[in-house]
């Protein structure tokens, strides 16, 4: 152990260095790495939550409060409790990233699904997405869409290097506690630097928020001035909007930091009908005039106070070392406690007028659409700025070409875009798309200035003929499905067709249908088209079952599980089941040869 000063022991584990600190039970330690939503993409978004979950230990710890979560910036798993427990914790999460339990992967992906659907609407994470897109800080915005297609490979490589000795620190609210650390090595990670979209104008009103509630956000410097004008704003709008004129129950801030020197502010709060104006005119009005003359002298003095009287709450102590290992991890020098008072007591009330000017040319006011926009305030925009030139299709149906409101597709080597008669447009040019959704009859392109572009090949002339060109130009990498299993049933079951039939008109739908019936895992081993009385459909034999297909299934379907299917062939081309008491003749198997295949390969069983 080294580098005491009279507020923090600091030290290594095993090439860790840790913050550590006396405090009033429960024990508290936590592991935390420099790794967050911000580092993924839109196709690897979940990725670190992932591997969280996996973690994590599985069985609980009945003797410590434990928890894991994952931010923008960081990755943290923590235990309260008795020392011997916690320990015992953490270890085992030490041990669980040097050898993932991938057998639990399926498990974790379905409790992370679970939890992506159960997770409520947030305006802060909408003010993300309209600030950064879907990149870097504005993902958090989007939803984990990679949790459904990740490769073993995916996540052992960003294990390997993401959870690393030079990407971590620990904390603990006890010195004397010990632990043996084996991470991989590794080198810190700097934060992703804050990618704003470029045509978006600042300061700007959004009106396309949930009904009842409004944000006022704001990018703004780390530092201990405008944290103290922010808390200041805070409490103005709380006193003004809550207890003098009734327009608000709650009225709450945060910061969320984007790098060692940047962070995101937010205030924001409930309405109450008919007073969004209103609400939206008093809190740009007492920003400005913070902004503008800073706080008085005495109200500068009373949050100092307040300050110093948290200061030595020793509950404050644990989020005191958090707050110091992440800043640790962010590449910024060590503060202690005494060092970071003194820049506290230090702050004047130019510097905070100062700070707060800077961040109001940042503003986004984000509310419903009765969210008026204010003198000086740009209006978000709802439509894509760029245009696409090329080959236009319209409307496959006749009334959608007849409608008021019908829309044109459009389509180049450059991308697609959708195009609406009053001339608002969604275009998704393929070098700025950073995600595509495929389904089995359309395709979804996320652009990196969060327009999603969605394109049915059923509403388009020629619509098919679209969706592959967008195949073809979309990198696979980029492409995340809804189900990744049946897209794999799809391709296996096309391939075999590809491969047993010249031609596929005829059995199109039944091919369609197939994968669908098929379970997980199932193995396909021969096709061929058959008739049953004057029915025409599709012959399917796997490592499983024997599936007659006709149509998207209807009644002449059947499905026989393999074991003892008796099987007689009567002639070249006619096959014969006995089922349910009964033969049942399917003629005209075809190519020629199948019907003696398959029934080798019914027998063999």
């Amino acid at each position: 152990m080294s580098g005491r000063d009279p507020d923090v022991v600091r030290g290594q584990f095993g090439g860790v260095p840790f913050f550590a600190a006396e405090t009033s039970p429960p024990f508290l330690a936590g592991l935390t790495f420099r790794v967050g939503r911000a580092d993924e993409t839109a196709a690897s978004a979940g990725l670190t939550h992932l591997v969280e979950h996996l973690v994590l230990p599985a069985a609980s710890y009945p003797d410590v409060e434990h928890n894991g979560t994952v931010d923008n910036l960081y990755t943290t798993m923590w235990a309260a409790g008795e020392q011997a427990e916690v320990r015992r914790f953490i270890e085992e999460v030490l041990l669980r990233l040097q050898a993932l339990p991938l057998e639990r992967l399926d498990v974790e992906r379905r409790i992370l699904l679970a939890e992506e659907e159960a997770q409520p609407w947030s305006s802060v994470r909408q003010a993300s997405a309209l600030r950064f897109g879907p990149i870097g800080h504005g993902l958090s915005g989007y939803g984990e869409f990679g949790l459904r297609g990740f490769t073993v490979d995916e996540i052992t490589r960003w294990t390997t290097e993401r959870f690393t000795t030079g990407n971590a620190a620990i904390w603990m609210t006890d010195p004397s506690f010990e632990l043996d650390i084996s991470l991989p090595p590794g080198t810190p990670r700097p934060a992703p630097e804050p990618r704003p979209i470029g045509y978006i104008e600042h300061p700007c009103v959004y009106r396309g928020g949930q009904p009842g509630g409004v944000l006022l956000s704001m990018i703004a410097e780390r530092s201990e001035a405008f944290t103290i004008g922010f808390r200041l704003l805070e409490r103005r709008l709380r006193d003004r909007l809550r207890y003098e004129l009734g327009f608000s129950y709650d009225v709450s801030g945060d910061l969320m930091p984007l790098t060692s020197g940047a962070a995101h502010a937010w205030i924001g709060a409930d309405v109450s009908g008919g007073n969004v104006d209103g609400w939206c005119d008093e809190a740009v009005g007492a920003f400005d005039t913070l902004a503008a003359d800073g706080p008085a002298e005495d109200e500068l003095e009373s949050e100092k106070a307040r300050m110093r009287r948290s200061d030595v709450e020793p509950a404050r102590w644990a989020g005191w070392l958090a707050w110091t290992a992440e800043r640790h991890l962010l590449g910024e020098p060590y503060e202690s406690r005494a060092e970071s008072r003194r820049a506290s007591e230090s702050v004047t009330r130019g510097q905070i007028a100062e700070t707060l000017a800077a961040a109001r040319s940042s503003l986004l006011l984000l509310g419903p659409e009765d969210t008026p926009v204010l003198p000086g305030f740009a209006e978000y925009p709802l439509s894509s700025p760029s245009r696409i030139e090329g080959r236009r299709h319209r409307p496959f149906a006749l009334p959608d070409r007849l409608r008021r409101h019908r829309r044109l597709l459009t389509v180049s080597p450059a991308g697609v875009s959708l195009t609406w008669r009053d001339g608002s447009r969604l275009t998704a040019q393929y070098d700025s798309t950073v995600l595509c959704f495929r389904e089995e009859e359309s395709r979804t392109l996320l652009t990196d200035d969060g327009f999603f572009v969605r394109i049915d090949a059923e509403d388009w002339t020629a619509g098919k003929k679209v969706l592959g060109e967008i195949d073809a130009a979309i990198p696979p990498e980029l492409v995340v499905s809804e189900d990744p299993m049946l897209d794999a049933r799809v391709e296996e079951v096309g391939q075999l067709a590809r491969s047993t039939f010249k031609r596929t008109w005829m059995i199109s739908d039944e091919l369609k249908t197939l994968p669908r019936l098929l379970e997980d895992g199932e193995v396909l081993l021969a096709l061929a088209k058959a008739s049953r009385g004057w029915k025409l459909g599709l012959l399917a034999l796997s490592d499983r079952r024997l599936h007659f297909v006709y149509g998207e299934g209807t009644k002449h379907s059947f499905v026989l599980e393999r074991g003892r299917i008796p099987a007689q062939l009567d002639g070249s081309s006619t096959l014969k089941l006995f089922v349910e008491d009964e033969w049942i003749s399917l003629t005209d198997v075809e190519p020629k040869g199948k019907a003696a295949e398959l029934e080798q390969l019914l027998d063999s069983t």
